[in-house]
C-alpha cells in the first residue's frame, strides 16, 4: 500500500511540472504565431516602417535600407511554408513565400522569404518579445 502511494506521488511530482512547461511552450508559440502574422500583414499592406518595429536594432539599418529600395513593391499575398521551431534556442525559422508585382510592370513575381525570430530582451518595453534577426527581403 505504502508503495503505491509512493509511486502516485513521484508520478504526480514528475508530471506536473511537465505540464506547466508544455502550457508555458503553448503560450511561447501563441505569441510568436501572432508576431508572424502581423508582421506579416505590415509587409503585405507595405507599411514597411511600422514593420521595422518588429526587427532587432542590430538588423534595423539595413532593415531601412531595403524598405527604401522596396518603395515601389506592391505584394499581393503571402503564405506560411513552414516553420521549425528550436525550443532550446528560443528560436524560429518561417519560410514565407511573397507574390508580389513591381510596377509599371503586371507580372507578378514570387520570393521566399527565410525569417528567423528570436525571444529576445526588447528594451523599449522592458521585457522579453519575439524579435525578428533577418531584415526584409531583397524584392527585385
Amino acid at each position: 500500500m505504502k508503495t503505491r502511494i509512493w509511486i502516485l506521488l513521484f508520478l504526480s511530482f514528475s508530471i506536473l511540472p511537465a505540464c506547466s512547461k508544455d502550457k508555458a511552450l503553448i503560450g511561447y508559440r501563441e505569441d510568436l504565431n501572432d508576431t508572424i502574422k502581423a508582421y506579416n500583414d505590415l509587409v503585405l499592406s507595405h507599411d514597411f516602417q511600422k514593420a521595422q518595429l518588429f526587427a532587432t536594432e542590430s538588423i534595423r539599418e539595413e532593415f531601412r535600407a531595403r524598405t527604401k529600395a522596396g518603395k515601389d513593391v506592391h505584394v499581393v499575398s503571402y503564405h506560411i511554408l513552414n516553420s521549425d521551431f528550436q525550443y532550446t534556442k528560443g528560436e524560429e525559422t518561417v519560410n514565407v513565400e511573397f507574390d508580389y508585382t513591381i510596377p509599371p510592370s503586371a507580372q507578378k513575381k514570387t520570393l521566399t522569404d527565410n525569417q528567423t525570430w528570436s525571444f529576445l530582451y526588447a528594451k523599449e518595453e522592458g521585457k522579453k518579445r519575439w524579435r525578428l534577426i533577418t531584415p526584409l527581403p531583397e524584392f527585385k
